[in-house]
């Protein structure tokens, strides 16, 4: 049987967009050896040669492959209704296949209009069941919902004691609303006393509100289907989704499509920082937004690191 190997192809045009640094350690940084990067251009962005050594084909649009900076064959055609990029997915596809078990991850600007099939985007490839999946930067042009808990531990019975959300801009640059919250803690919830001394509990909790009342607060100020951002997002939602589950609330129907800046500083600084925790990267921009560990300082600490990772890309 042939090998299997994880195909990430994407659009020049967006290596100046963090998203892509994000899909990419997503899917393709667990399966390393067996992941190739498929591009339309003969110049690649300085983090990415240095992320994909010897793992790059690229398609060129005078109907070249080059395969390690060596041009390998000039046999691949395109349809004149093509756009380069759909070129491009099309001749690795025609190409590759006959030498692996392909699956793809589809890193496009926007979904491609197809006469026939409302999916756009090449769909001899992406109606491909369970073996394709894919992403458009148009997926991002949303407002997005910056945001940190903190909880009263790791486990997963653990609850959300506190919460701070920003509402902004796709860019994250224009804050529009905001919304912050402190909660006692519920009689279900598993307690770790170390997680409690991390977040300043019970000194910053004088304010606080009865917990089931400060969850349906924050579960009535997101918007339906919210596209989510923070650090570690992950974390956040599962233990949100833990508090909302305890009082009869639906799981909200998050934009699979999250931006996470441990992912995007992984990607993006990669042998420069140590780890990717919050205070490392704080330190490494010299970002200060005032106590850490607690969600005000730590989501706007975020979003700002989110931004130099931007500028970062854009310089580089």
């Amino acid at each position: 049987m042939s090998k299997e190997i994880l195909l990430v192809a994407y659009e020049p045009r967006l290596e100046r967009d963090p998203w892509l640094f994000d899909h990419l350690h997503r899917y393709a940084e667990p399966q390393a050896p067996s992941s190739i990067l498929v591009v339309n251009t003969q110049t690649l962005h300085p983090i990415l040669q240095e992320r994909w050594p010897k793992r790059v084909v690229q398609f060129l649009e005078n109907g070249e492959r080059w395969v390690d900076g060596q041009c390998q064959s000039a046999l691949w055609k395109t349809k004149e209704e093509d756009s380069p990029f759909q070129a491009m997915v099309r001749a690795a596809k025609a190409s590759l296949e006959k030498e692996f078990r392909v699956r793809w991850v589809l890193l496009a600007s926007h979904i491609y209009p197809h006469p026939t099939h409302p999916f756009g985007l090449l769909p001899e490839i992406a109606t491909h069941a369970g073996q394709s999946e894919v992403f458009t930067a148009t997926q991002f042009q949303k407002n997005l919902v910056w945001v940190d808990t903190e909880t009263t531990g790791l486990a997963k019975d653990s609850a959300v004691i506190e919460i701070c959300a920003l509402l902004t801009d796709p860019t994250g640059v224009t804050v529009l609303d905001e919304f912050e919250v402190r909660a006692t803690i519920p009689s279900w919830a598993a307690v770790q006393q170390q997680a409690l001394d991390l977040s300043g509990y019970p000194r910053r909790w004088v304010d606080s509100i009865e917990h089931q009342a400060a969850i349906e607060d924050f579960y009535k100020w997101l918007a339906p289907k919210p596209k989510m951002a923070g650090h570690n997002t992950s974390f956040d939602l599962r233990m949100l989704d833990r508090s909302f589950r305890a009082y009869g609330l639906r799981t909200p129907d998050w934009d699979q499509t999250t931006i996470d800046t441990v992912r995007i500083s992984r990607e993006i600084l990669g042998k420069d920082l140590p780890n990717a925790q919050l205070g490392t990267l704080r330190s490494y921009f010299g970002i200060d937004t005032g106590l850490a560990h607690s969600a005000r300082a730590d989501i706007e600490a975020t979003r700002q690191i989110y931004l130099a990772l931007k500028a970062r890309l854009k310089a580089a």
